[in-house]
């Protein structure tokens, strides 16, 4: 399970530009990270994606701007009414699950 999980993380910072050890000093891709991640690309809602997670939608929010900014990347664009995965957050959604499965 250590090796997949380093090679995830490799994998990710190859594809935002991050070194492997920034991430892990960083502690970017945790697993609850990487569940909420899912939960937002798959409700396209934050609030949704909160009731999902069982946390507050602002907790949420701050939690997924805070992991965004550490990886200098923009995941989700926010609208009104939705969220939409960015072609970055396309790019490494499917790392996101995988780390949700472990």
């Amino acid at each position: 399970m250590i090796h997949s999980m380093v090679f995830a993380i490799a994998i990710l910072g190859a594809m935002v530009g991050t070194t492997q050890a920034q991430l892990i000093e960083k502690q970017a891709l945790t697993l609850k990270g990487a569940k909420q991640i899912v939960a937002v690309a798959e409700a396209k809602h934050f609030g949704r994606a909160a009731e999902r997670s069982f946390v507050s939608q602002p907790s949420l929010s701050a939690a997924v701007k805070n992991l965004e900014d550490e990886l200098g990347v923009l995941i989700f664009e926010r609208g009104k009414n939705e969220v939409t995965v960015t072609p970055v957050g396309e790019r490494i959604q499917p790392l996101f699950k995988f780390k949700a499965l472990l």
